[in-house]
C-alpha cells in the first residue's frame, strides 16, 4: 500500500476517534419551534466566551453562562457528557424543552448536536 495512502487512513482514523459519530436520525429537528436556533460548536464558543464561565455541573455534565449573540441576554449552556446515555438524555431534554412554554420552566433557546459537545441553551 501507498506510504500516503496510508497516513491518509490513519488520520482519518485518528480524527473519527476523536469526533465519533453519532445516530440522531430519530431526531425531528423540524418539528423544534422555529425560535429554537441550530448553534455550530465554533459558535458556541463565541457565545461562552471560550466556556471560560463555568457555573454549574453535575451527573451529565457541565453548564456554562454565555450570552446571546443577538441581545444581551444571558443563557445557560449545558454541555453533555459523552456515552450514550447521555446522547438519550440530551434527545429526551431537547424534546421536552420545545414543548413546554412556561414561565417556571426554562426556555430553550438552541442546541449543538456537534459531537462531543452536545449542548442545549436556554
Amino acid at each position: 500500500m501507498d506510504r500516503r495512502l496510508r497516513l491518509r487512513e490513519l488520520i482519518q482514523k485518528e480524527r473519527d476517534e476523536e469526533n465519533p459519530q453519532i445516530d440522531l436520525s430519530d431526531m425531528n429537528f423540524q418539528a423544534l419551534r422555529p425560535s429554537v436556533i441550530h448553534y455550530g460548536q465554533e459558535q458556541l464558543e463565541i457565545l461562552t466566551d471560550g466556556f471560560t464561565n463555568q457555573i454549574g455541573h453535575g451527573g451529565s455534565g457541565r453548564v456554562y453562562k454565555g450570552k446571546a449573540l443577538d441581545s444581551e441576554m444571558a443563557i445557560a449552556v449545558k454541555c453533555l457528557k459523552e456515552g450514550e446515555i447521555y446522547i438519550k438524555m440530551w434527545k429526551t431534554e431537547l424534546t421536552l424543552l420545545n414543548k413546554f412554554q412556561h414561565k417556571n420552566i426554562i426556555n430553550l433557546v438552541g442546541y449543538c448536536p456537534a459531537y462531543p459537545s452536545l449542548a442545549k441553551l436556554s
